[in-house]
């Protein structure tokens, strides 16, 4: 009975151990991909095609965040996410703000990036007199991604966003 016993444990030891290599490998995996497609907008010349590839890596990510498994994902990413936010396309920083939203809380530091590109959106929406175009845009992407990256825990809130007040709204009153 002892030696079952003693046999059983190891087995558990060897397979949980084989599930963290597996774990692991698949999170190698998923970081090279998701930094892949992050580098193929940023290299992308031809604006139609960097948008529907932007479209293309946050569909990825979202099926990752979507298994609960972008704890997976190595931080990395995150921080190129943030530079793709200082893209003069708008169909590349929408996707871009919500591919940080899926990590939460852990793009925190992401915070004042989002805020400079939703001030920078605001500016850009005064300069062509569109103030009025709410929702034709990445402001609600990157609303959604503030919320997330600070906190909201509503999962809902990510996936319809129905705030009372934008805070693109706001910044445009002032």
């Amino acid at each position: 009975m002892q030696m079952k016993f003693a046999v059983l444990i190891s087995l558990g030891i060897l397979c949980s151990g084989a599930g963290a290599v597996a774990r692991a490998d698949t999170s190698l995996e998923t970081t090279s991909d998701a930094l892949r497609d992050i580098q193929n907008v940023k290299s992308e010349r031809d604006v139609n095609l960097r948008g529907m590839l932007a479209n293309d890596m946050l569909t990825h990510l979202y099926k990752v965040w979507d298994a609960h498994a972008i704890d997976t994902i190595d931080d990395r990413v995150i921080d190129k996410l943030v530079l793709l936010l200082d893209d003069d396309d708008d169909a590349v920083r929408g996707p871009a703000a919500a591919a940080i939203g899926y990590f939460g809380v852990r793009a925190r530091r992401a915070v004042p990036a989002l805020h400079d590109a939703l001030v920078r959106l605001v500016m850009e929406r005064k300069k062509r007199g569109d103030i009025l175009a709410l929702g034709l845009d990445s402001a609600s992407s990157i609303e959604v991604a503030l919320q997330r990256v600070q906190g909201v825990p509503d999962r809902r809130a990510f996936e319809q966003p129905q705030p009372l007040k934008s805070q693109a709204a706001a910044l445009t009153e002032q």
